[in-house]
């Protein structure tokens, strides 16, 4: 019931994406740099919160209906982000295991968005825009494996997981060009999966993983 809800939900806001899209509006493609922050950026591999992320990339994108002339209007997103294992986290687990060779997970988010943009003072030349927005959020970790001489190889694999959360903005839109800084909650994500060794194999424990993220972000306006 909780995957059908939250894709129910994602598919209600890509209708509602197309359906803007369509009309009188602003479309804009964007692609910059994910830091992540809070738990997410927390490196300690023995620390059930930690989500171990690094800096990573970010591509979006986002479509903006005008409700009024005074600079209101509806936005709706979808964005991918990757954030790899940062440095540090791959460092400690090298340090564990200095015999082993590591294959690290990287972070895949997906959140689709819809919510309010307002442009201060409209201009044709340039304008200070902000923005809030509910997503629907999904995460993919990829597999970490360790490997390593006289032993089977370990492998963990990840499912999916979804979460609702918001996103706050806030930047400079010129003519052409959009200059962007975005602060996404992604919610809750109740990661499971399973572990393999050799012959053996069985459920991971189920972790709490709150993604929050900064986006820093420039864009092309259609």
């Amino acid at each position: 019931m909780k995957s059908y809800k939250f894709i129910s939900i994602s598919i209600l806001l890509l209708v509602v994406i197309n359906k803007i899209c369509i009309s009188q509006i602003t479309f804009t493609i964007n692609t910059g740099t994910s830091i992540p922050v809070g738990d997410f950026a927390i490196d300690d591999p023995w620390n059930d919160k930690s989500g171990l992320a690094g800096t990573g990339m970010a591509a979006g994108i986002q479509c903006i209906y005008p409700l009024n002339e005074r600079g209101l209007g509806f936005l709706s997103s979808v964005d991918f982000i990757l954030n790899p294992t940062s440095n540090d986290a791959r460092k400690k687990w090298e340090d564990f295991n200095s015999e082993a060779d590591f294959k690290f997970p990287k972070a895949i988010n997906i959140p689709v968005s819809a919510g309010i943009n307002y442009i201060f003072t409209p201009d044709e030349k340039i304008s200070l825009y902000g923005k809030a927005a509910l997503s629907a959020s999904f995460l993919k970790f990829t597999d970490f494996m360790v490997q390593q001489y006289g032993y089977e190889d370990y492998t963990e694999e990840y499912d999916f997981s979804a979460a609702l959360g918001f996103i706050l903005g806030a930047g400079i839109k010129a003519n052409k060009i959009s200059i962007g800084f975005n602060y996404m909650i992604l919610g809750e994500h109740k990661t499971s999966g399973i572990w393999e060794e050799g012959p053996n194999t069985g459920k991971l424990e189920q972790e709490i993983k709150n993604i929050s993220l900064i986006t820093l972000t420039a864009g092309w306006n259609f």
